[in-house]
């Protein structure tokens, strides 16, 4: 079905997103841990990226439900 077809596109795009948000998240976690405080992003950029995975979840999940 085209509209199927379409959700699951969108899904595959959101992962991807995803995938890129939690490696930043990783990334700017590891600098937290082991880098300068000069070098850590912030705990209001790490809150953002955390949202906007949750955020990024929550659209793959209603993307992969079939509707009925």
């Amino acid at each position: 079905m085209p509209g199927r077809c379409m959700a699951l596109a969108d899904a595959d795009c959101a992962l991807a997103s995803q995938r890129v948000t939690l490696q930043l998240l990783l990334a700017a976690e590891r600098v937290r841990q082991n880098g300068t405080e000069a070098e850590y992003v912030g705990d209001r950029v790490m809150e953002g990226l955390v949202m906007a995975d949750l955020a990024l979840t929550a659209f793959i999940h209603e993307r992969m439900r079939p509707k009925d």
